[in-house]
């Protein structure tokens, strides 16, 4: 009986490293629609039975047998000592068990080994790690940060969009493979300098950054406008404001090499509007208070807390002929809903918000249209409009004057008793017949003409850092929710270095450990972006992190030819 014990162990040993039944929590895992290719053969996941996995954006491999081997690492397990895992004298070619069946793509669950793991002879404390050892149809898998498979493995690896992931253990023609260059989902602890992309200026990495007792992983881009090679912008997600669509789409769209979410939006109500200042293309799209900001102006990006609004100076009719009368009006929204009851503000609509006007079910006021730069008379809200005037300028019943008329100045030529008031508000400087004027005023702390000349300003914030220091000011930005101001959540960020490059962010942390990542990584200046389910990365053709829902807005850069 024990004959027959031992030359079982010993083909379960040959054929894969299956330890005892010793799992903590799971760990959803997809199966990669990427291609790859080890020691120059190509990987089949499809019909693998033991078939790649990808967990937080990590690639793991089987360690079968043949793989293990293949890979130059030699596997051994005891109960008593658990799974070590060495490097290997001496490599295999590849070999694959195909007579398996995967939905590419798809989500599968694997466990969490809790069984003692040494790695390279370094206990390695499988509950803390943030790409565990993994255990998936009975078999171990070995993730592939840099940290392992480059220092201490000494493999390459590099990942495009064309050729997909690549990697060398060793064994390639009976020669060490080249060097090569790490980009993709796969580097960890990879100083930037290491690192390259689509383009040189462009740089991606996977990096854990201490921040207190937290060792917290971060996806990185870098991205140095001044060489002139790339071109940053944000984008809306459709056509008009309020269209929303999945990441990855906007960045095929505007063929990026890099995108990530942008500025906060209705993602609950069904409006679809960013929540404050964007620019597009060197036009106001919404407008919004004072918050953390990024603005790009060619190769020059700044950041700043940054407010928005519309002005402008209505002419004719009544203002011609009354001398000492004008029309000017100044503080108005544009293109942002009034979504919630009690909001008073007063809102214009331009041909770049979505086909249909709606506000919150218990607004009431006044509508006037703008057709040919002339204003029409004053026309009750009725719950919903299509936007087809040039603008569409809504005034909630606190601010709306029904019933009186500025033209009776142009008959008068002097002020009415009853109308002494009114004709100072802003609503009586709508009188109809006359030609309206908007223009866009963007107001910095710390001042400057450069974001009236920006070609894209996305606000968020709250600002993270200012000239290399924490510089989160939750009560200046009123920022109240804990879900943003206190709780680790999803985050987005974008900075600005000493030198002008932009480093963008994606991790889970707090806003204070937000800030502290941002310092660490270079940056005098940050502001936070959109976070939550929003909060997505897109580099180099694929998902680096892909947010919960459709979006708004993103900032992208695009490869210059």
């Amino acid at each position: 009986m024990k004959k027959l014990l031992l030359i079982l162990s010993l083909i379960l040993t040959l054929t894969a490293i299956q330890p005892p039944a010793a799992y903590a929590a799971d760990a959803g895992v997809t199966i990669p629609n990427f291609e790859v290719t080890l020691n120059g053969v190509s990987f089949e996941s499809q019909n693998a039975r033991y078939p790649l996995l990808v967990y937080r954006d990590i690639t793991y491999f089987p360690m079968t047998w043949n793989l293990s081997r293949a890979l130059g690492l030699s596997l051994k397990f005891s109960t008593e000592a658990g799974l070590e895992i060495q490097k290997a004298a001496s490599m295999e070619t590849v070999r694959q068990d195909t007579a398996g069946s995967n939905r590419l793509g798809a989500a599968y669950t694997a466990k969490v080994v809790t069984y003692p793991v040494k790695v390279g002879g370094l206990a390695i404390d499988n509950a803390k790690e943030t790409y565990p050892i993994l255990n998936f149809r009975d078999i171990t898998y070995f993730p592939l940060t840099w940290r392992f498979a480059k220092t201490l493995f000494g493999w390459e690896y590099q990942y495009s969009q064309a050729g997909g992931l690549v990697i060398g253990s060793g064994l390639a023609d009976g020669n060490t493979t080249p060097q090569v260059t790490v980009g993709g989902p796969l580097s960890e602890n990879t100083p930037l300098s290491n690192t390259t992309a689509p383009s040189s200026g462009l740089t991606f990495a996977e990096k854990t950054i201490k921040v207190g007792s937290r060792a917290i992983p971060v996806s990185v881009v870098t991205a140095d406008l001044k060489g002139g090679s790339l071109k940053a912008r944000a984008v809306l997600a459709g056509d008009r404001v309020g269209e929303t669509a999945a990441l990855e789409a906007i960045a095929k769209r505007e063929n990026a090499a890099f995108a990530i979410n942008g500025t906060f939006f209705d993602a609950y109500n069904g409006y679809g509007t960013p929540s404050n200042t964007l620019v597009v293309g060197g036009k106001l799209m919404t407008t919004g208070g004072h918050y953390g900001a990024l603005g790009i102006a060619g190769t020059e990006a700044r950041i700043d807390r940054v407010s928005s609004a519309v002005s402008g100076e209505n002419t004719g009719g009544v203002f011609d002929k009354v001398s000492w009368y004008n029309g000017s009006w100044q503080g108005f929204s544009l293109n942002t809903p009034l979504i919630h009851a009690g909001d008073q503000r007063v809102v214009i609509f331009d041909k770049d918000y979505r086909s249909q006007i709606t506000a919150n079910a218990g607004f009431a006021g006044t509508v006037f249209t703008v057709s040919g730069g002339i204003i029409s008379k004053a026309n009750p809200w009725t719950g919903a409009m299509a936007n087809t005037a040039d603008y569409t300028v809504v005034f909630p019943a606190a601010h709306s004057y029904p019933g009186k008329d500025t033209n009776l100045l142009a008959a008068t030529g002097a002020l009415i008793n009853q109308n002494a008031d009114y004709v100072y508000t802003s609503y009586a400087k709508f009188a109809a017949g006359s030609r309206f004027s908007m223009k866009p005023a963007l107001t910095a702390e710390l001042g400057g003409d450069f974001w009236t000349s920006a070609d894209s300003v996305v606000g968020a914030g709250p600002l993270l850092v200012r000239n290399g220091v924490k510089a989160i000011d939750l009560t200046k930005e009123a920022f109240y929710e804990a879900k943003i101001t206190s709780q680790s959540a999803a985050r987005s960020a974008a900075g600005i270095s000493a030198s002008g490059q932009l480093i963008f962010i994606t991790t889970t942390a707090t806003l204070h450990e937000l800030a502290d990542i941002m310092i660490q990584l270079g940056a005098e200046a940050a502001t936070n972006l959109d976070g939550g389910a929003s909060s997505g990365l897109f580099y180099d053709g694929k998902m680096v992190r892909t947010p919960g829902r459709a979006i708004s807005n993103a900032i992208v850069i695009e490869v210059l030819d």
